[in-house]
């Protein structure tokens, strides 16, 4: 689901939820409690209005990227979806 400045993904079994949002966070939520996340990940910039992240497909890892600005390195982030 693309949100305005924000992407939501489910895992296929429905038990977690991820968001990527502009506020240049990514957050982790178990669908049986979406009071709380149960990881956010900061500071991850996005220079641009595009956000994407994506489960594997067996659900068990999250990955994201920044997109960077000439003078700063882009970064890959995986995260076990499991653990964090």
């Amino acid at each position: 689901v693309r949100l305005s400045d924000e992407e939501m993904l489910i895992t296929g079994d429905a038990q977690r939820l991820a968001t990527r949002s502009l506020d240049q966070t990514l957050a982790l939520f178990d669908q049986r409690r979406l009071d709380a996340a149960v990881a956010v990940f900061e500071q991850l910039p996005s220079t641009s209005p595009r956000l994407d992240c994506a489960f594997s497909p067996d659900g068990r890892h999250l990955v994201t990227g920044t997109s960077a600005d000439p003078s700063t390195k882009a970064q890959l982030l995986v995260v076990d979806a499991h653990t964090a």
